[in-house]
């Protein structure tokens, strides 16, 4: 049933109300009743309630600012204003803050009693979609911190508002990301099978997650084959203690997996960063195949020491892989490290722990392409002051001269094949407004920047051109072959609003819609 409060410093009038209604047949429970509103509000903020009857001219305080605190103690309240053909502004005011309706006096009960169905109604519909959205508020923070994982930078004040509303703390002294990476998963044929799984992985999550006590919250975003812990801490820079990580996972007999345990951050805006060191530890397990814990601390191009930025020969490596210059390759590692960085003076151990980093990127790019499974990678070298570089170039060479065959044995095939994956996927999907490279790249199972750089070298554009391209191109046929209002054909070719349409047919097309459905429609007809 429904709870109902009248405030009126009319006594008469606040009885009246409450005796005269059938407050039964109304599915409403007996109303409290206030002569006073402080009173009122006192009872409001310690008891829950549905629906309120108010006089709007009362002592003390006003209609408008009563309407203001009830909702702001329940934005779900309905408000049921008592007016005087005076008060029509006061009234009108109240409504535009949200109040739900109003009655003049002298108050006629059989319109007062069709206005209180109406709101019964209305609270019951509430009450139902609130439900909802309690049942909805995990998946949608989930949705809440994957827009923070995927884009850094985000406005701080805007995630604090976010966090207020799904009490998430956004005051701890650190947050950091881990990724559970499960390996060779094999279920059975009973749904027990598929039961037993999952509460293997959340057992075995939750003890990891004792390592990193003292913390204030923990979130898990799921797929099937991998779990990213997002992790408040109660302590600045806290670390987990990676020893004990592996004890747990030495307990674990029906689960392989991989954790990739990322950078602490002080803002919840830059969980972006902790994450993409995560991903990039957990890359190292390519060369370490016995280990199954990485932190971004063991990433080799941490060091204290002066280091050789890899950027540039790793791409120069790929491109001579890329364009099958097998003969090339060696002559460029020897070159570019023993004699650009011996003249350059570099330590030692600097220049290794570049040449390791580059053949990382190597591994990373055969694992890409669909060459990883192929390759034969010899055990890393162990890095000491003893090692040698001739050692570890001899390493990469291997690896990059076998990836440079396996490679261009179907790399046209692959790349046909990736285009198409791409452009098939946009086609079926350009309609969604909320499509993103991210989308495709997870259909496709490669990162969305190299899946990004990939496209434009086998098409010549831009993913994000293809898909403006294509909701352009579907746009001008529904302005010439259909009667459709130009706001519709705007959400059927996947624009968020009328005006980005505009704008981006305009740049596209050289004219607005309207202009281009005015030059080619009478060409048609």
């Amino acid at each position: 049933m429904r709870n109902v409060v009248i405030i009126d410093d009319n006594p008469k009038i606040a009885d009246f109300i409450r005796d005269v209604i059938d407050w039964d047949t109304l599915d409403c429970s007996l109303p409290v009743v206030f002569y006073a509103p402080v009173s009122a509000l006192d009872y409001l903020q310690e008891h829950h309630f549905d629906i309120i009857i108010s006089d709007i001219k009362m002592p003390e305080i006003s209609g408008i600012e009563m309407s203001k605190r009830i909702l702001e103690l329940n934005s779900s309240a309905l408000i049921i204003l008592i007016s005087g053909y005076a008060d029509i502004h006061d009234v009108q005011e109240a409504i535009r803050f949200g109040a739900f309706d109003y009655i003049e006096k002298p108050v006629d009960i059989q319109y007062l009693n069709k206005i209180l169905e109406k709101a019964v109604r209305k609270s019951k519909e509430n009450e139902i979609v609130l439900q909802q959205l309690e049942e909805r508020k995990s998946m949608l923070l989930d949705s809440f911190l994957e827009q923070i994982l995927e884009r850094p930078g985000l406005d701080e004040e805007r995630i604090k508002e976010y966090c207020d509303y799904y009490g998430l703390d956004n005051t701890c002294a650190s947050y950091i990301c881990m990724i559970l990476k499960y390996h060779n998963i094999v279920l059975g044929e009973y749904k027990s099978d598929v039961e037993n799984y999952h509460k293997g992985m959340i057992l075995l999550e939750n003890r990891l997650l004792e390592t990193f006590i003292p913390q204030k919250f923990v979130r898990r975003i799921s797929k099937f084959s991998s779990t990213i812990l997002v992790i408040g801490m109660e302590q600045q820079e806290s670390f987990p203690d990676c020893d004990q990580l592996r004890a747990v996972l030495d307990t674990v007999q029906n689960l392989q997996l991989s954790i990739g345990i990322g950078k602490p951050v002080s803002k919840l805006s830059d969980l972006y960063y902790s994450l993409e060191t995560a991903e990039s530890a957990l890359e190292f397990r390519f060369m370490y195949h016995s280990e199954n814990v990485f932190e971004y601390t063991n990433l080799m191009l941490i060091h204290d020491k002066e280091t050789i930025y890899v950027d540039d020969q790793s791409e120069a490596l790929i491109n001579l892989i890329h364009q099958n210059h097998p003969e090339e390759i060696s002559v460029y590692l020897r070159s570019f490290y023993f004699n650009k960085c011996t003249r350059e003076k570099a330590e030692k151990i600097s220049i290794i722990l570049s040449v390791v980093e580059t053949g990382r990127k190597v591994i990373d790019f055969a694992r890409k392409v669909g060459c990883f499974d192929e390759l034969s990678i010899d055990r890393l070298p162990e890095i000491n002051k003893d090692a040698t570089l001739e050692n570890f170039i001899t390493w990469i060479e291997k690896i990059a001269l076998q990836t440079c065959t396996l490679f261009n044995k179907e790399y046209q095939s692959y790349y046909k094949m990736l285009a198409d994956r791409v452009d098939s996927y946009i086609l079926k999907n350009y309609e969604n407004s909320e499509l993103r490279i991210n989308d495709i790249a997870e259909l496709i199972g490669i990162s969305p920047n190299y899946l990004s750089s990939l496209y434009k070298k086998i098409t010549g554009v831009n993913i994000s051109d293809a898909i403006m391209n294509k909701r352009v191109s579907m746009a001008c046929e529904r302005l010439i072959y259909s009667e459709a209002p130009i706001k519709e054909i705007c959400v059927e070719s996947g624009f968020s609003n009328q005006y980005y349409f505009s704008a981006a047919f305009k740049r596209n097309i050289g004219m607005s819609p309207s202009e281009y459905r005015a030059k080619y429609k009478k060409r048609v007809l």
